[in-house]
């Protein structure tokens, strides 16, 4: 009973999710980990789906959050006694719904930065961009290492062309300068075609 209970949520939750219905795909979600505290799709999606809660100033430590969670489920994923291909299916999942999301982030922030002008928005505008590049890179990173088989390392490939382009946009938020180049060496062992993408003309945080 308690297993058709949990599919039951999850059902519901990725229905949700499929609607862009945000309220409903995170009340299932969170009954999903009631259910099934371990759960990791779970576990991701509620801490994805909890970030705009509350009130806009909150969604930077929100993110913060988020992008603990992030690592926090890598380890998990690698570790659990799933089959391979639901694993894939699950870290290209939260790659996807990542990847798009420091640039909303940053919207929100700048957003914040002009209504408060004095309130220091400034350096949580640079700290999250600097946290969005590391993540994708650590993401890319953390695959190579823990996972086995080609399909995993176009993942961790993807996560890396994402860091890259990132970091050519958002070059001057505090992250190594070398990385752009480092990163483009160990994509191009996989994907020789590749070619890392030319910086910004300018420093840009809403592009």
């Amino acid at each position: 009973m308690a297993n058709e209970q949990l599919n039951k949520y999850l059902t519901l939750a990725r229905r949700a999710r499929e609607e862009d219905n945000t309220e409903d795909a995170k009340k299932f979600y969170d009954m999903v980990r009631i259910e099934d505290p371990e759960n990791i799709e779970a576990r991701f999606f509620y801490a994805y789906y909890k970030m705009w809660e509350g009130k806009k100033i909150e969604v930077y430590s929100n993110y913060l959050d988020l992008i603990s969670t992030i690592k926090s489920v890598l380890k998990a994923i690698a570790t659990a006694e799933i089959s391979v291909e639901d694993k894939e299916d699950l870290l290209k999942t939260i790659l996807n719904e990542y990847k798009d999301l420091p640039l909303t982030i940053n919207r929100t922030l700048n957003e914040l930065a002009r209504t408060f002008p004095d309130s220091g928005y400034g350096t949580k505008i640079r700290q999250s961009g600097r946290e969005s590049i590391l993540l994708f890179y650590h993401i890319g990173d953390y695959i190579e290492k823990e996972f086995i088989g080609s399909n995993f390392k176009s993942i961790a490939v993807e996560a890396w062309k994402l860091g890259v382009a990132r970091q050519q946009i958002w070059y001057g938020v505090g992250v190594d300068k070398s990385l752009p180049e480092t990163y483009t060496a160990k994509i191009q062992k996989i994907d020789a075609s590749y070619v890392m993408p030319k910086k910004a003309g300018c420093i840009s945080f809403s592009k």
